[in-house]
C-alpha cells in the first residue's frame, strides 16, 4: 500500500524508491495501490491541477513501467464535504 505525502516535493523521495525497487522486482507483475496526492492529467481533478507534480509522477511511472488499471464504478472517490467541486477522479 502507498501513501504519498501531500507537498509535491515531500513525495520525491517515493518516487525513487520505486525506481530503486524495479530493478529488484525485473519482470515479475507488480501492483501499487494507494493514495499517491497526485493525479496524472487535468481531466482527473475539478480543480487545481499541479502540472509539474503530474510530470513527475507520469516520469515515474513510466520508468517503472506501471499502467493504469481501469476501473468500474464511481468516478468521485474523495471529497472534503466543501461543496467546492474539488473531487478526485480516480480512473
Amino acid at each position: 500500500m502507498v501513501y504519498g505525502l501531500n507537498l509535491a516535493r515531500e513525495r520525491f523521495s517515493l518516487w525513487n524508491n520505486l525506481r530503486t525497487l524495479f530493478p529488484v522486482i525485473g519482470s515479475s507483475a507488480w501492483t501499487l495501490m494507494g493514495d499517491f496526492n497526485v493525479v496524472r492529467s487535468p481531466i482527473e481533478r475539478l480543480v487545481g491541477f499541479d502540472e509539474s507534480a503530474a510530470a513527475d509522477f507520469n516520469r515515474c511511472l513510466e520508468d517503472i513501467n506501471m499502467q493504469d488499471m481501469f476501473t468500474k464504478g464511481y468516478w468521485y472517490t474523495w471529497t472534503n464535504k466543501g461543496g467546492g467541486g474539488g473531487g478526485v477522479y480516480w480512473d
